[in-house]
């Protein structure tokens, strides 16, 4: 019997790097703390962006689970997101498709906002 993969990887399921710049991105605290770049998104939009990214996440540790040893925005190559594409538009309508990849690209300018 084979080991079942999830389409989604919870987040407790995350490589710890992604649990750890998740968790970074909504750091609250007073006027002098450091407050995460999306802080303020609504528990329905945390909800989404990280079943995204629980698809993302599920893809790369079915197709290069290698790329999962790198830094998160270090994985994301036109390639790797071309083919996670074609995965999801054989069995995803294109708005939930396109959704999905703008959650991603979100998320990914949300950790590392200086890099392209």
């Amino acid at each position: 019997m084979t080991d079942h993969i999830a389409l989604v990887l919870k987040l407790d399921n995350w490589p710890g790097v992604d649990q750890s710049a998740w968790k970074d991105l909504f750091l609250s605290g007073g006027p002098f703390d450091d407050v995460g770049p999306c802080a303020k998104w609504s528990d329905g939009s945390r909800k989404k962006r990280s079943q995204s990214y629980g698809q993302w996440l599920s893809f790369l540790l079915r197709t290069d689970e290698t790329a999962l040893r790198k830094a998160p925005t270090r994985r994301m190559k036109k390639a790797r997101i071309r083919a996670f594409v074609a995965e999801c538009e054989m069995r995803l309508a294109p708005r939930t498709v396109h959704s999905f990849v703008t959650d991603i690209y979100v998320i990914a300018k949300s950790i590392a906002p200086k890099k392209d």
